[in-house]
This record gives structure tokens, C-alpha cells and sequence, in this order.
């Protein structure tokens, strides 16, 4: 038996249920339906409405900021100290300066060394010199691939350079790790420096594929920072035009703080060009805001 209630066109809809519909729609799109629908121009354009929407949207966007840079974070550091290597490597990158690269290297490792010494101190059971030697043997590692620009290192002993010294402390460390040279050097292929000419090795992230432009992301909106060095010295390397705190100060946007390990990039030119408008002194609207923080994301 055929129904006989009559179903009321999209159109024909009360204008709490379009914000309700709207509140889950990106602000990209509510612009664009706005130019195609009469109705829902009226709703959109109604002061109150499109304050409440915008700031809807900025709410869930930052919420979603907020939880991937904490979840970033607590996933490396939460790693053992090489497959924390591996995971900078993969997700951070290579900069195009030898000594950039090396930098970095040592600032991610002094960070990591430095979580897991406060985790043995609360009572985590960490082992603070295995963890100083063992990070040690891993920047040399990728010292040695800086200098040489190696594809790989397997075919080399992990003591048979000139730059890494046979310390007794060094001989200890691989006594408490119960590993013999080879075994080591096996475990430290896992990090593994792979030649990058371009620079930042390519890769997914958060599911979604980067627009690289010579091993780059497409739209960089900060530089990478070098958290060892003091913040006067720190240089735009990540060829982005907006500081972090440029951005955060902006957007209010959650800070990605000083380890070093993430940046805010986009894919879109429109969101970049509209970033570049706010560094240079415009004022976006709530809409334009909000449709801007839903399209940056952490790299």
C-alpha cells in the first residue's frame, strides 16, 4: 500500500533543519551551494546564521587540529628510539642542505633521548645511557648518509668510518642492548636515510596523498623548526612564508610547539593565497576564516 505522506522537497525545508544540514557541511561548500540556491543565500546570508555556522566549522576543524597534533606527537615519542628515527624520516624528511639534514636529525634524537630519560626518572624503566649511546649510534648513522649520500647502508660496518670513534662507552651500550655489531647495524637499517635530492621523501599522510613539487609539499604554510636552536636562530628551511606563531596568532590555531616535527600545509592555492592575504594585513571574514583552518592540516 503506497504511503500517504507527502515528503517536502529539500527546498521545502524549515530553515533550523538547513542549519542543522549546514553545521555539517564544509564551509567550501556551503559557498558554492550558497551561489546556486536562493533559499539557502538568504539563510547563509543572515547575519546570525552565518556566524553560527562559521563558527561551528572552526570549532570541529580546530578540535580536529588539536587531536592530530597530539596524536602525532604521542606516536613518536611513544616509539622505541628507532622506529621514532624511522617514523622523522618518513614523515619529516630530508632537507636539502646536508647540514640542515644532520640538524635535524640530532634535534629529533635529543628530544626523544630527553622523553625517554623522563620517563626513567618517573619510573618508566628506561635506561638513560643506553638510550644517550643508542641515539648517538643513529645520528652518525645518518651523518654517515649525509656525508656520502648513500642509497643504503647495509654494505657498511657501523665502526669502520673515520667519524665514528670506538669509545668503551660505545662497546658498553652494545653489551646492555645484547646486540652484536652486525645485529646493530641490521636494527639501524630500519631507519633507513634514503637518498632524496629533492629533499622531503614522499609519502601519505592522514590518508590523503601530498601534492609534492620536487619532494616538497605543494603549499607549505610554515618552515620547519629546529628546536635545539635558540628561536632568534631558527630559518625558514621548510621554504613556507608564515611562521608557526604567525599562524597560531592568525588562526588560533593549536601550536605545534618547539620539537621540530610538524608543520601546517595545504593542497588548496585558493586557502594558500587567502593566508598570504592575512600575513600581509587582510582581514578574512568568519566564513572565509573558517573555510581557511578546515583546509590546513599537520605534515
Amino acid at each position: 500500500m503506497p504511503s500517504t505522506h507527502s515528503i517536502a522537497s529539500f527546498s521545502q525545508l524549515p530553515a533550523e533543519i538547513y542549519l542543522i544540514i549546514l553545521a555539517y557541511t564544509p564551509i567550501k561548500g556551503i559557498l558554492t551551494c550558497r551561489l546556486l540556491t536562493r533559499n539557502l543565500k538568504s539563510i547563509v546570508d543572515n547575519e546570525k546564521n552565518r556566524e553560527l555556522l562559521a563558527r561551528q566549522r572552526i570549532d570541529v576543524a580546530l578540535d580536529h587540529l588539536h587531536t592530530t597534533v597530539n596524536n602525532l606527537n604521542q606516536s613518536i615519542f611513544n616509539l622505541p628510539i628507532l622506529e621514532a628515527l624511522q617514523v622523522f624520516i618518513a614523515n619529516r624528511g630530508l632537507q636539502a642542505d646536508p647540514q640542515d639534514r644532520l640538524d635535524d636529525a640530532r634535534a629529533f634524537a635529543s628530544h626523544r633521548v630527553g622523553h625517554m630519560a623522563a620517563m626513567g626518572a618517573n619510573g618508566g624503566g628506561s635506561n638513560y645511557q643506553v638510550e644517550v649511546d643508542t641515539a648517538s649510534l643513529a645520528i652518525e648513522l645518518i651523518e654517515r648518509h649525509v656525508q656520502r649520500h648513500l642509497p643504503h647502508i647495509l654494505n657498511y660496518h657501523p665502526l669502520d668510518g673515520p667519524s665514528l670513534r670506538t669509545t668503551g662507552t660505545r662497546h658498553s651500550a652494545l653489551q646492555n642492548v645484547q646486540m652484536s655489531e652486525e645485529e646493530l647495524l641490521a636494527t639501524l637499517a630500519r631507519v633507513k636515510a634514503t637518498q632524496t635530492p629533492g629533499g622531503i621523501l614522499k609519502g601519505a599522510v592522514h590518508t590523503r596523498r601530498r601534492s609534492d613539487i620536487n619532494g616538497f609539499p605543494r603549499f607549505p604554510l610554515t618552515p620547519l623548526r629546529c628546536a635545539f636552536a635558540k628561536n632568534a636562530s631558527r630559518q625558514k628551511r621548510f621554504q613556507g612564508f608564515c611562521t608557526v606563531l604567525e599562524l597560531v596568532d592568525l588562526f588560533d590555531v593549536p601550536d605545534i610547539g618547539d620539537e621540530g616535527n610538524l608543520a601546517y600545509c595545504t593542497e588548496r592555492a585558493w586557502v594558500y593565497s587567502k593566508v598570504q592575504q592575512v600575513v600581509f594585513g587582510a582581514r578574512l571574514s568568519l566564513l572565509e576564516k573558517a573555510a581557511v583552518v578546515e583546509e590546513i592540516w599537520v605534515y
